[in-house]
């Protein structure tokens, strides 16, 4: 029985069913909705990697006023998450984010942060694949990140001649950090003017959902913050040196002090290898860096009417560096390499 047929049976047989699509007062009957569907649908429709628009949009409507328990039954869990994800309508969007967390066992805060982050990083027409990635990294990212064996990689990425001692390395730590509130990009729920043991504060803005800190003798020292691009493709959005700022008058600041751990360090290299062992943990098959040309800050001014960071400057770290690397550029001008 195709996709279609089953929607059918279901409102058929299913007490309720006709009367709760009625209770939404849709503009499109529920007859016209079927039969465009099953015109315009394959019989069998994967709803993992749906994610064409324009001819599944009533899809949504219909599934969405059946029972979740019956939607996964008969279609599967990744049916009831493309239903939600698919709703357009804020009360029934929300009333099947409830049951996505209910049967799913996911977090319903999460959930949210997933969804809005893939949506305002302006990832178009993800698919239910691309969102659990999504989901799996902004709440298993702290776990993962503990497994790491931050001794090899600090060794592996010292600088030439440089061999870190045992000591030195026991002074650095790993920290993972996201984004305050249900945003893609902001500061980091760790780090908004924190004063630290050195009387600098430190301020850390994440230009995606997740991020790991690089401390040394527990200062923030280097952050890169990352987000997946597709299901398969985790892209770094930023790979950025730290320092700590004097408070002047009013809300203005002075950079101070020194990134001392990344002395010894190609920290550039370092960050996008350690993003990429986070990747390749979580089932990742590409590792990405945005080019200088995507990025939002060569686009964006200060107050004074200057650029806040230089095309020059941006196309140099993360171009330059995915260069080096071996990364190949795609025809979304980012760079990429397998894992």
């Amino acid at each position: 029985m195709s996709t279609i047929a089953k929607i059918k049976e279901l409102y058929r047989t299913l007490p309720g069913a006709v009367e709760e699509y009625a209770n939404q007062r849709y503009t499109r009957s529920l007859n016209d909705i079927l039969s465009e569907l099953s015109q315009n649908l394959p019989d069998d429709i994967c709803f993992e990697t749906q994610n064409e628009y324009d001819r599944s949009s009533g899809l949504a409507l219909v599934l969405g006023c059946l029972p979740a328990v019956e939607i996964i039954r008969n279609f599967g869990e990744n049916a009831l998450l493309w239903t939600w994800l698919r709703t357009v309508f804020m009360t029934k969007a929300q009333e099947l984010e409830e049951q996505v967390a209910q049967h799913t066992g996911r977090n319903k805060d999460l959930l949210e942060r997933a969804r809005i982050s893939l949506w305002q990083k302006s990832i178009l027409n993800y698919d239910v694949k691309t969102f659990k990635k999504a989901y799996d990294l902004i709440s298993l990212t702290e776990r993962v990140a503990k497994n790491i064996n931050l001794a090899n990689l600090l060794q592996a990425f010292a600088k030439s001649g440089v061999v870190i001692s045992k000591d030195k390395i026991e002074k650095y730590s790993l920290e993972t950090l996201s984004v305050t509130e249900k945003w893609p990009y902001g500061y980091s729920d760790k780090y908004r003017w924190k004063k630290e043991k050195n009387g600098l504060f430190y301020s850390i803005y994440l230009d995606a959902p997740v991020g790991i800190c690089l401390k040394y003798e527990g200062l923030p020292n280097a952050v890169v913050s990352f987000f997946p691009k597709t299901a398969d493709s985790l892209l770094i959005y930023q790979m950025q040196g730290l320092r700590g700022n004097i408070k002047l008058e009013g809300s203005n600041s002075q950079p101070a002090g020194h990134a001392r751990g990344l002395a010894v360090l190609n920290y550039l290299e370092f960050c996008v290898n350690l993003a990429a062992s986070i990747g390749k943990e979580l089932g990742f098959k590409k590792i990405g860096i945005q080019s200088g040309n995507n990025n939002r800050w060569t686009r964006e001014k200060n107050n004074d009417g200057t650029v806040h960071f230089p095309l020059e400057k941006a196309i140099q770290i993360y171009d330059g560096t995915a260069k080096n690397l071996g990364f190949i550029k795609d025809i979304d001008n980012d760079w990429y390499v397998d894992l």
